[in-house]
């Protein structure tokens, strides 16, 4: 009797221990699915992104809000879409803050310099804001340029401004980006206005230029075109990277037309149109290697007007 008692306790040991190891197994097991299924979710809801702004800048319509279907949020770095567990390289020039935790404000607008390169993707969240200051000189200019409505901006006279009142009304908002077409009170605005995301971005009309302060550092760079100028605005922080990549769609393009421009110079029998198109592809061909601010500006202003010679002169146009 006694060993039978012995044997069964034994029995029930051996199976509460084993019922504990399968246990275990499944919550393990379980826990590493709901992983899977977070992971899988993430990329999902990248790619689902990533495919609505593809067609969007196939459609008609100037601005749009994607709905935010992720509960964790995007984030921007450069031209990729991330999560905190999947980051996909868009091949997009996304205008974007590092990070969007509620409904996407999008709009697009075509760059051109001097001629069509690719699409600017303004992105945006409700909880963000932009202001853009201006003085007497920048008056005009401000008063003409065109943000999107859907965009949390407005303009507002330097004579009006008041960090103290910013303070007060920035306290809620993801980001806050302030565009001062004058010179900028850095010190005054980063010394009253407590926002950790905040960006300034001073911009220089006749330099084409911009100097873009956060908490962490100042640099200065320039910009090609008012299409990127208005991109720094939504992105300040990531300026850099996403002006060299628009850069690089610059010079792909423009080897692509200084080939044309060679091929129509090989075909053509009339002297006036040769030795035009050999001025715009040598033109094409300076443009593409310069990396400097006034030598840009003055050779897609050169370029320009030497297509429109090709035209006056009844040759055959690169664009």
């Amino acid at each position: 009797m006694k060993k039978g008692m012995n044997d069964l306790t034994l029995v029930w040991i051996f199976a509460t221990v084993a019922g504990a190891i399968i246990l275990a197994f499944f919550f393990r097991f379980g826990e590493s699915q709901e992983g899977i299924f977070d992971a899988r979710n993430a990329r999902e809801a990248v790619f689902s992104l990533n495919d609505q702004l593809t067609a969007f800048g196939t459609s008609e319509e100037s601005s749009k809000i994607i709905p935010m279907n992720f509960e964790n949020g995007f984030y921007f770095t450069c031209n990729a879409i991330s999560t905190e567990d999947f980051s996909l390289d868009t091949n997009k020039i996304l205008f974007a803050p590092e990070k969007i935790s509620d409904d996407v404000l999008i709009s697009i607008r075509e760059w051109e310099f001097p001629y069509p390169i690719a699409k600017f993707y303004y992105l945006s969240g409700k909880n963000s804001r932009m202001l853009i200051v201006y003085d007497a000189n920048s008056y005009d200019y401000v008063l003409n340029l065109e943000i999107p409505e859907i965009f949390n901006a407005q303009k507002q006279s330097i004579t009006s401004f008041n960090a103290e009142k910013l303070q007060q009304e920035s306290s809620t908002l993801d980001s806050l980006a302030i565009v001062f077409f004058t010179k900028a009170p850095k010190e005054n605005v980063f010394g009253k206005i407590k926002l950790q995301n905040l960006n300034v971005v001073e911009v220089d009309l006749n330099k084409k230029q911009l100097t873009i302060a956060n908490r962490k550092e100042t640099f200065t760079d320039f910009y090609l075109g008012e299409e990127m100028m208005i991109g720094s605005f939504f992105a300040p922080a990531d300026y850099r990277c996403i002006k060299d990549a628009a850069m690089e769609k610059l010079r792909i393009l423009t080897g692509v037309y200084e080939g044309k421009a060679l091929l129509l110079q090989a075909k053509t029998t009339d002297q006036t149109c040769e030795s035009k198109l050999h001025e715009i592809q040598s033109a094409m061909s300076s443009f593409k290697a310069s990396t400097i601010n006034n030598v840009l500006q003055d050779y897609a202003e050169k370029i320009n007007e030497q297509n429109k010679n090709l035209r006056k002169n009844d040759c055959n146009e690169i664009y």
